[in-house]
């Protein structure tokens, strides 16, 4: 028995020559392999939310890129997740467009389940329409199609991409430096931009990021025959410098153990903020912390305090220890984890800085940062730390090993820098 949720009801065109009874009906399903699980059981398992279309007795599944536990689906709906509304609107907009489809594709005599997953739309010349539906088709996690959706945005607003024979090398050229004026960056000339490789002036980590999901949508365009030879090709966007990562030390951290504030909201998001840094765990995770994933193991030292997840943002298993000052922070916090937006939650800390803290600005991911750095700097191997953090790859790990090199480098750089003079008599001799 599946479980359905209409999130609204689909209307078809019956002004046709098909029968009623031989129309197509569409329901979202949730779980339709029965191998999701609830979060806090032992091996906790997502179940993918699809949208199945029936028709004569076949059926065709379209995913909707939703996945969560058995225990956050009730009644049809997307429940117990800070990011509930965000999902279920994720749903609404996938039968949005698969509705849309079915309806178009009904007018054909020759009408196939096999077409209603097809990216193309019902006016091949318009990229914008058309990149969304490639977005929507993608099996990648929400927050991913929602960069793809940003970009698709900012083309249709920039206007000059609208249409397949619209997407030439000088329109994606002079959209890059429309995005940069757009957000504010000092506009640079347009003979930098028609170069082979874009020069430094134009690096910018943003754009890096636009031109890699804009090269994806156009090859796809292009291996379909939507677009004549590839236009992005031999443009280059040279990434940029990203921001250097905060870490906090165990002084820092001790520091923020006894600075006393006042108001229960801030009290709880800074012992929150102290269980991330004792424990690796992201946001999305620490809003679905749940006690019983907790394990307690006696050791000769004493006892311990192991986690066991799966990420919401990969779906990657994780095994971590609390740190004993995040064990405190729990202790604390009654061992239950308030419920924020992430807005919300950056908001609070940030004026906890401004008022009591102003070493640093905090954030939520900061939290993440300084307990890998913690656990590399005390001998901890990166495959471990891997597998603590739950990332996919090992080089997304590596990045907070250079991290721990750099501040030892520059927390030794007065300690270890040999002045010349003390390296040669006066004669020039060693």
């Amino acid at each position: 028995m599946y479980n359905y949720v209409f999130v609204f009801d689909t209307i078809f065109d019956t002004n046709m020559a098909r029968p009623l009874n031989e129309l197509p009906s569409i329901k979202v399903v949730f779980d339709r392999n029965k191998r999701a699980t609830a979060s806090n059981s032992n091996k906790p398992r997502t179940g993918l939310v699809q949208i199945v279309v029936s028709y004569r007795g076949h059926h065709k599944t379209v995913s909707t890129g939703v996945k969560i536990y058995a225990d956050e689906w009730k009644n049809g709906a997307v429940v117990r997740r800070s990011d509930a509304l965000d999902l279920q609107e994720q749903i609404a907009t996938a039968l949005h467009r698969v509705s849309k489809r079915v309806n178009e594709l009904q007018h054909d005599e020759d009408f196939t389940l096999d077409r209603v997953s097809n990216n193309k739309v019902s006016d091949e010349r318009y990229f914008c329409d058309w990149c969304r539906n490639c977005v929507d088709d993608m099996d990648v996690v929400y927050n991913t199609k929602r960069n793809y959706y940003s970009v698709i945005d900012a083309i249709s607003e920039h206007g000059k991409m609208l249409r397949f024979c619209d997407v030439t090398k000088k329109n994606i050229l002079d959209f890059y430096e429309w995005k940069k004026v757009h957000n504010g960056i000092s506009k640079v000339s347009k003979e930098s931009f028609y170069k082979k490789s874009l020069s430094d002036k134009v690096s910018d980590s943003t754009l890096s990021n636009y031109h890699h999901k804009l090269h994806r949508l156009i090859t796809i365009a292009v291996s379909k025959g939507y677009i004549t030879g590839n236009p992005i090709d031999g443009i280059v966007v040279k990434k940029g410098k990203s921001k250097e990562r905060i870490f906090l030390s165990m002084n820092d951290i001790e520091e923020l153990e006894i600075i006393v504030v006042p108001g229960k909201k801030t009290k709880s998001v800074i012992d929150m903020f102290l269980l991330q840094c004792g424990s690796g765990l992201s946001f999305i995770d620490l809003m679905n912390f749940r006690k019983e994933r907790l394990e307690i193991r006696d050791n000769e030292n004493g006892s311990m305090y192991v986690y066991r997840a799966s990420r919401k943002k990969t779906n990657v298993d994780f095994y971590t220890i609390l740190l004993p000052f995040a064990v405190r922070a729990l202790e604390r916090l009654n061992w239950e984890i308030p419920q924020f937006t992430v807005i919300g939650y950056n908001a609070l800390l940030y004026k906890f800085c401004k008022r009591y803290y102003n070493k640093y600005r905090l954030t939520s991911h900061i939290g993440r940062h300084t307990f890998a750095t913690l656990a590399l700097s005390n001998g901890v191997r990166m495959e471990v730390v891997q597998k603590m953090l739950g990332h996919k790859n090992i080089s997304t790990t590596e990045i907070y090993a250079k991290l721990v090199n750099k501040r030892i480098e520059d927390e030794m750089a007065g300690l270890a820098t040999i002045k010349p003079s003390a390296l040669h008599s006066e004669d020039g001799q060693p």
